[in-house]
């Protein structure tokens, strides 16, 4: 497999269907892979039997921006940030707006400090935490716009979890898989609350969906 092309097919498929990038967008991007590859022998940031990482996670996280707009004044914690999908992948497509990563294992945090500084980011934080402990925290506690998580924990957990860090009209986007119609009816998530897309994949192969849940 060529992760080579599948990486540009991926930067194609975002400025045609997503955002339309700028050649340092396209480099951050192809630093970040490299990165994720190299690291990934090591630790555990994904599966390392993978075998399409552009398309299950590169893409996967980036369709995430087809349907929400991030503003350059808004707030976004991810929790359980992992090897940093969707959040890195999100932080380069919106650079004007405020992200704060949060992972509670110390490697993958070294791992995402390392991204930070080779892509040049700003406006951005890593917190090696757990999010239930840092939530009630003055400076965390309703302070942000929008929650993200990906393979993070059961939509049910997920939901209690990120109220406390919510603004007053804030959003919760969770990034789910097959079997997000069970999730939804065991967190009894009221339906007026709730938005459910359709992910896009280069494969075509994946039943994921985009689950945008109003904290109000």
């Amino acid at each position: 497999m060529n992760n080579d092309l599948n990486l540009n097919e991926f930067l194609q498929r975002v400025d045609k269907q997503i955002l339309e990038t700028s050649d340092l967008q396209k480099k951050q991007f192809g630093v970040f892979f490299r990165l994720l590859v190299e690291w990934n022998s090591n630790v555990n940031l994904i599966s390392r039997n993978e075998k399409n990482i552009v398309d299950r996670h590169f893409l996967n996280s980036a369709c995430l921006a087809h349907f929400v707009k991030f503003g350059p004044e808004d707030k976004i914690i991810d929790i359980g940030s992992g090897g940093g999908f969707p959040a890195i992948i999100l932080k380069v497509l919106f650079p004007q707006s405020y992200f704060t990563l949060v992972d509670s294992v110390r490697k993958k945090t070294d791992f995402l400090r390392l991204v930070v500084k080779d892509l040049g980011l700003t406006k951005i934080d890593i917190i090696n935490d757990r999010a239930e402990k840092i939530s009630s925290v003055k400076e965390f506690h309703k302070s942000f716009d929008y929650v993200t998580a990906r393979a993070v924990s059961s939509l049910k957990d997920l939901v209690g979890l990120s109220k406390p860090f919510l603004k007053e009209n804030g959003n919760m986007i969770f990034l789910k898989g097959r079997s997000y119609a069970d999730e939804i009816t065991a967190a009894t998530v009221d339906p007026r609350l709730l938005k459910i897309h359709k992910l896009c994949s280069i494969a075509e192969n994946q039943d994921g969906v985009l689950l945008v849940i109003s904290a109000h």
